[in-house]
């Protein structure tokens, strides 16, 4: 703000001044004296408060100027919410999560289908086991045959080479199939145990992970929903919040326009203490005391109405920024502890997606594991398939030798003698078909369990192929991503909940000094009213009767180039009775210019 300077004259010097007073009756010269200690104490009583009134209302002025601020860093905070829950990145590791779960799901359609075949696998094995018992007494039979005809064969003597060399290939056939059918036993032995043993294990995992994964999928079912409410809820918050924070804003704006008051009466005061510089000035100001008392009368007045306009509009000032104060409290301490709530709620759905990702990681291990283990198995029921059908194959192979041996004894019933021997070839013979017979139907019995379990290990390997390594790293590989971006948004969501309640406490911290710094005002005012009182003494010490009209008009125009405020001028224009239209001097209308400028 320009200031304009009183332009006081270098008439005299202080000796001149002396030797006038020294020339005034002592009487005369303690008035003067009594008048001039008024006038410094008056400027004196006026210049504090004036000094109080500008740094308080300057640190009024920053207070609010940070406020807004901080208000802006605060909108700006809630503004990023909802940016950064519908960022790329993050939209990425959702849909990642999407894909995460329907992997679960499969997984768990995929164990629940294995144990299935597990248990299958086993009862058609399991099926084997009737027709190989039978087969097992099938050959115990035909070894007891086998002995009957080595007693047959020795009724016939030496005479007959044909019946003992039946006799001697019965026996060793039944040798062959008798080994043939332990073999077989062997191998389905190792397979029931092998499968036994894959049960035992479904069921260990079962018991570890039964519900498991259920549950993870829920879980992961349940937090793309949370997620989703969260992102809802985060953008109408941060429209609320953007809405009453840019109210709050403006609010504290026109409140540092209104602080504009300060700046305005600093200036008027300042104005009041340099006309009371002038009255001192005995040497420039050649005055009556009629004229003295006027001036002083005029000062009176511009206090008066600076006082009781600072007074008026500080106390809107006051009651505004209470008002402001108290409503922004609210408001700010409801969103600091809704923002606290929400992304506290936020980022721990973000940190317990991020730990059951983890787990998720380590279950597809254990899984992982399982697999492989059960292609072992898958292999070596394959494998002991393959052998068991080998085996089975010697059995026909042999089988048909005995019913050709069958044959051969029924001929050679035809070419002995009757009587008791051939009676008893013929018999052996009989049994040695009747054996065959139920051999071959053992054996197609085992054929068809041992075609059931290979057609049932097939299935099992083709569902284990459905989930294999490659999609299970990319399972892994899609929750580590999924896991680094939900940490990364939980940890910048918890600093943005610091953030917003370290800059709302901050915000409400500076408007509560700011509303007790305006509302300090009486403590200014009392001073002006004790510089007031001192102008009194002054106006009354000089003459009973203010006359304006003895004021000279070079004094009148060095007080009015003082006034740059509107007020002021009027002021002085009532009090020397000018008319609103009467031209005004050169120096007037310098200060209409500095007003304009102003």
């Amino acid at each position: 703000m320009n200031q304009v300077v009183l332009a006081v004259s270098d008439r005299g010097n202080a000796a001149d001044q002396r030797g006038q007073e020294a020339s005034r009756p002592p009487v005369r010269r303690a008035a003067l004296r009594y008048q001039d200690l008024l006038l410094r104490g008056a400027a004196n009583e006026l210049a504090r408060p004036r000094q109080a009134i500008e740094q308080s209302f300057l640190q009024m002025g920053d207070g609010l100027g940070n406020c807004v601020k901080l208000l802006e860093l605060l909108s700006a905070a809630h503004e990023a919410l909802p940016i950064e829950l519908s960022s790329a990145e993050f939209s990425a590791a959702a849909q990642t999560l999407v894909e995460i779960r329907d992997h679960v799901n499969a997984i768990a359609r995929s164990h629940a289908d294995e144990k299935d075949h597990v248990s299958l696998l086993a009862e058609m094995t399991g099926r084997v086991e009737q027709p190989m018992s039978d087969l097992r007494a099938t050959v115990r039979a035909i070894g007891r045959i086998s002995t009957n005809a080595r007693i047959v064969a020795a009724g016939f003597g030496a005479s007959n080479q044909d019946v003992t060399a039946f006799t001697s290939d019965m026996a060793s056939l039944a040798q062959k199939v008798n080994e043939a059918v332990d073999a077989f036993s062997l191998g389905y032995e190792r397979l029931s145990k092998r499968l036994a043993a894959a049960r035992l294990t479904n069921s260990a995992f079962v018991a570890r992970h039964g519900n498991t994964i259920a549950q993870i999928a829920q879980t992961l079912e349940s937090g793309l929903e949370t997620i989703a409410v969260f992102q809802k809820q985060v953008e109408s918050i941060a429209d609320e919040r953007a809405a009453t924070t840019s109210q709050i804003r403006a609010r504290i704006g026109k409140a540092i326009f209104a602080l504009q008051i300060g700046d305005i009466t600093r200036q008027r005061i300042e104005h009041v203490e340099k006309a009371c510089e002038l009255l001192r000035d005995r040497s420039h100001v050649q005055a009556t005391q009629e004229a003295m008392a006027a001036i002083g009368r005029l000062q009176l007045m511009q206090l008066d109405q600076t006082i009781g306009r600072f007074e008026e509009e500080v106390s809107d000032l006051t009651e505004n920024i209470n008002g402001l104060s108290k409503n922004a409290v609210a408001v700010l301490n409801e969103g600091s502890d809704e923002a606290q709530t929400l992304l506290s709620a936020g980022s721990g759905s973000l940190s317990r997606m991020a730990a059951e990702l983890r787990h998720i990681c380590s279950l597809l291990s254990e899984f992982e594991r399982a697999r492989v283990e059960q292609e072992r198995i898958v292999a070596d029921v394959t494998r002991s398939v393959a052998e068991m059908v080998g085996h089975l194959q010697s059995i026909r192979a042999i089988e048909q030798q005995i019913r050709m041996l069958s044959f051969n004894a029924t001929i050679q019933c035809c070419s002995v003698d009757d009587g008791e021997e051939g009676r008893g070839l013929g018999a052996v013979a009989q049994q040695l078909r009747e054996l065959s017979n139920q051999t071959v139907a053992a054996a197609s019995a085992i054929m068809a369990g041992l075609k059931g379990a290979d057609d049932q290990t097939r299935v099992l390997m083709d569902e284990r192929n459905a989930l294999d390594s490659q999609q299970i790293d990319a399972v892994r590989e899609g929750a580590a991503t999924a896991i680094a971006v939900f940490e990364r948004v939980a940890s910048r969501l918890r600093a943005s909940t610091e953030r917003i309640k370290t800059v709302g406490r901050r915000a409400v911290w500076l408007l509560g000094m700011t509303s007790r710094r305006v509302s300090d005002r009486q403590r200014i005012s009392n001073g002006w009213r004790l510089a007031h009182s001192k102008l009194e003494q002054f106006m009354t010490s000089a003459a009973d009767s203010p006359n304006p009209d003895a004021v000279d008009q070079w004094l009148r125009d060095e007080l009015r180039s003082v006034y740059t405020m509107e007020d002021e001028r009027r002021t002085y224009d009532e009090f020397f009775s000018i008319e609103p239209n009467e031209p005004a001097s050169a120096d007037a209308e310098s200060g209409d210019l500095d007003d304009m400028f102003l």
